[in-house]
């Protein structure tokens, strides 16, 4: 299947932002018309900032984990691999853009409580937040009156031997990135996300 292929089921409506592996897009299903975000990983980009083929299991393993309920469906070509999701309203860094007052105790204890989840199960599956920020923490409406927050965990890497850190290119990895990655000798048996104890 060549590269282009994803785009006879879906349109393309923009670039949301750009990630270490690829772009993300905003695009329309064809079949239902609904909105999804597409997440594009570049195969050789992947081979080369994490130092291991690209295993399309590995992937799909880590993107069904119980916190990823935004995964619809993914799209394997020769070039790239697709993640296809729901699309978010927005991520915390715009949100709080667009909001003219802070965020209220009972506001932040909810945003705090979800991602604790998020960050627990990751703890347990040994994967690191390799970029770490606002912008990567995603908003999605759940119902008119109930929202979200999740990890965008597809910058993220799985390290079933944690000294397999070492391989990961240090020139190329963004300037938000976990210490256990910047500073991959000091790696132990506590939390892998951001040294935080959860």
């Amino acid at each position: 299947m060549a590269s282009n292929d994803i785009w006879t089921n879906f349109i393309e409506k923009g670039i949301i932002s750009h990630g270490i592996f690829g772009s993300i897009y905003k695009g329309i299903n064809k079949q239902t018309g609904n909105y999804v975000g597409i997440k594009e990983i570049n195969k050789l980009k992947y081979k080369k900032l994490s130092g291991t083929p690209f295993n399309e299991e590995e992937i799909e393993k880590k993107i069904n984990l119980p916190i990823n309920t935004t995964l619809k469906e993914t799209i394997n070509t020769e070039k790239n691999f697709y993640i296809i999701m729901d699309l978010a309203i927005s991520n915390l860094e715009d949100f709080l853009k667009m909001r003219e007052s802070p965020f209220s105790i009972i506001e932040i204890k909810e945003i705090l409580n979800q991602l604790n989840e998020d960050l627990k199960i990751k703890e347990r599956e040994n994967i690191i937040m390799k970029d770490m920020k606002l912008s990567n923490i995603l908003i999605f409406l759940d119902k008119i009156n109930k929202i979200t927050i999740k990890l965008s965990e597809f910058d993220s890497s799985k390290f079933s031997d944690r000294t397999k850190v070492n391989s990961i290119n240090l020139e190329e990895i963004p300037l938000t990135s976990a210490p256990e990655v910047l500073n991959a000798e000091s790696i132990s048996n506590k939390s892998d996300i951001w040294s935080w104890e959860l």
